[in-house]
C-alpha cells in the first residue's frame, strides 16, 4: 500500500515517533555498531517505486538536485525503477527540513503493511513506505556532494539495506568520512538480489 493524501501532514508525528521508539538507522554525527547486507528480510513488493520530494528545495545551495541524483543513480545502477511524482500515491518520500541538533544527518523511516513502523517487524515484513529524512541543521553546511551521498545512503536503507564496514560501500556506517556518492558493486548486487 502506497502513502495517501494524509501521509505528508501525519510526517512529522511519525517522525517524533520514530525518535522515542528507534534510532537505529543512523548516519553523520551518531555513533552505533555497523550492521551488514539487509535490515531483514523485508522489502517493498516491487521494484518499480514512486517517489516524492518534501520540504526545502534549496538553501546555502539546492537540495533538488543531489536528491533527485541519489534516486537516479538506484535507477541506472540497479534493477529499482524509481519514479519521481507529484502527487500523494508515493512509496518513498524524500523529506528535507531542519529536524534540530538531533546528532543524526539523514534517517530512513520504514513502516510495513502490517502497521509497524522503524522496528525489527517492520523490517521483515512487506514494506508500504519509507520517509528518508534529510536533516538541514547539519546538511546546510555539507556540499552538494556530500548531500547527495546522504540522500543516496538513507534511499538505501528505504530499499532494505544495512550499515556495513566497507568504506567503499554508499552504506558504510560513517558515510561522511569516505567520499563515496555511488552504490559499489556489493551494495548494488544486495538490491538486485533482494529486488
Amino acid at each position: 500500500m502506497k502513502a495517501t493524501n494524509a501521509e505528508p501532514r501525519l510526517q512529522r508525528s511519525r517522525f517524533n515517533k520514530s525518535m522515542i521508539l528507534c534510532a537505529l538507522i543512523l548516519i553523520g554525527l551518531s555513533a552505533g555498531a555497523a550492521l551488514a547486507g539487509y535490515l531483514g528480510s523485508g522489502k517493498f513488493p516491487t521494484r518499480f517505486l514512486d517517489w516524492r520530494f518534501f520540504g526545502t528545495t534549496s538553501f546555502n545551495g539546492s537540495y533538488t538536485s543531489p536528491v533527485n541524483s541519489a534516486m537516479s543513480t538506484w535507477t541506472n545502477t540497479t534493477d529499482l525503477s524509481f519514479s519521481k511524482i507529484t502527487g500523494n500515491n508515493w512509496d518513498i518520500a524524500q523529506y528535507v527540513s531542519t529536524f534540530g541538533s538531533t546528532g543524526w544527518a539523514g534517517l530512513a523511516y520504514i513502516c510495513s503493511t502490517n502497521g509497524a513502523c522503524s522496528n525489527s517487524s517492520a523490517y521483515n515484513g512487506t514494506y508500504s513506505y519509507c520517509i528518508a529524512y534529510e536533516n538541514r541543521t547539519y546538511q546546510d553546511s555539507y556540499s552538494s556532494t556530500f548531500r547527495r551521498a546522504v540522500s543516496t545512503h538513507e534511499a538505501g536503507h528505504c530499499v532494505s539495506l544495512a550499515h556495513n564496514n566497507n568504506t567503499s560501500s554508499i552504506m558504510y556506517t560513517y558515510i561522511s568520512s569516505t567520499g563515496v556518492t555511488n552504490p559499489n558493486s556489493g551494495d548494488r548486487s544486495d538490491v538486485n538480489a533482494r529486488y
